[in-house]
């Protein structure tokens, strides 16, 4: 993401003023990896987009948890 820069100065209060690569570090730093500092509020919004795990420790998506749950049912079912 590219931001343009404002040719015209900027008026009130300055201590609120944060320059381009300040910018980049707060809000692309966790897009280009490293640990998260602080828990993220999804204010009842969903996530989207979550892949199959790989490790116990990553987060899942429905479809796979429904997958897993199928195929342990099928399971017992055929051990009956």
């Amino acid at each position: 993401m590219r931001l343009k820069c404002n040719p015209y100065p900027v008026q009130g209060d300055l201590s609120k003023v944060i320059n381009y690569n300040d910018t980049r570090n707060v809000f692309l730093s966790k897009k280009e990896g490293g640990k998260m500092e602080a828990s993220i509020d999804m204010n009842n919004n969903t996530i989207y987009n979550v892949k199959d795990p790989e490790q116990v420790d990553q987060a899942t998506n429905k479809k796979y948890v429904d997958n897993q749950l199928v195929k342990n049912w099928i399971k017992r079912r055929t051990l009956i």
